[in-house]
């Protein structure tokens, strides 16, 4: 079933600039309904039985919709769904769980563990932060809602690129790409890259000890839809004076606290403290 779209007439009278806009937003309702949450997608022909448009306006629409961030397409299925931005900036999705539960888990990370929390999703080849919490006093990792960095250089970026095979990893970035980061154990090359992907993707989570910066710890975990696929990732960074002689603890919690947002998984934001204990 389309979503709604207008009459024939009332298109045409309507100023093209307005037609391409109702034809991005038949597009978004189309990746909103049940049928594309399910299937975790849609492809270009679906897209186009829903919403009645021809194959040339849909991928057009999709191309400005992903430029924005609207959309995602999965590097696996290559369909698309609704995508990190529009939720972040809409605030609306099917389950808002993760939304509403990320600041009392990160709270909790907060209190337990005395670093900075922070709740990321991929955009492009940048990660973005939409939620941070940090201890009142003491000297903290810095980070902002809506700040965005490089993916190869972070903890957080390695576990969002953690669902790409190496092949996919290595084309992503080239030698200049992987030029930014400024610690002494800084990616080497694609081929480096790749590796501590893999690594990532192996163990269920990502340490980075001064890579992006001498002297900064940072580990995150992450946040997985029903269908296992990562859409976010939790991560704890700090000094790592202060974080080295409990980097196990720190692992575990992290861990948890991404179990605990991950829609599939049973635990709830109330329930964090019991499972990253077990």
């Amino acid at each position: 079933m389309a979503p709604s779209p207008a009459p024939d007439g009332a298109r045409r009278e309507r100023p093209d600039r307005e037609t391409g806009m109702r034809r991005g937003l038949d597009v978004l309702l189309a990746l909103g309904l049940p049928e594309a949450v399910e299937r975790g997608g849609l492809g270009v022909m679906a897209i186009c039985e829903i919403t009645g448009r021809e194959k040339s306006q849909v991928s057009r629409s999709l191309a400005t919709l992903a430029e924005y961030g609207m959309v995602d397409r999965d590097p696996g299925t290559l369909a698309y769904r609704l995508g990190w931005r529009f939720f972040a900036m809409a605030q609306l999705a099917g389950d808002r769980r993760l939304l509403d539960d990320a600041p009392a888990v990160l709270d909790t990370l907060v209190a337990d563990l005395g670093e900075s929390a922070f709740l990321s999703v991929r955009q492009g080849d940048h990660a973005v932060t939409l939620v941070a919490r940090r201890p009142g006093t003491g000297l903290q990792a810095s980070a902002w809602v809506g700040q965005t960095f490089p993916l190869p250089h972070s903890s957080v970026g390695r576990v969002l690129l953690a669902d790409a095979d190496e092949d996919e990893v290595r084309a992503m970035f080239t030698q200049a790409d992987l030029a930014g980061g400024r610690g002494p154990h800084a990616v080497r090359g694609p081929d480096d890259l790749a590796a501590r992907v893999l690594a990532a993707r192996r163990e269920g989570s990502c340490t980075v000890d001064g890579e992006f910066e001498e002297g900064l710890l940072s580990i995150a975990a992450p946040v997985r839809d029903t269908a296992g696929r990562t859409v976010a990732a939790v991560n704890v960074s700090g000094p790592r004076f202060r974080m080295v002689e409990r980097l196990d603890e720190v692992v575990d919690r992290v861990r948890a606290a991404g179990r605990a947002l991950s829609s599939w998984a049973p635990e709830h934001a109330d329930g964090l403290a019991s499972t990253a204990g077990a």
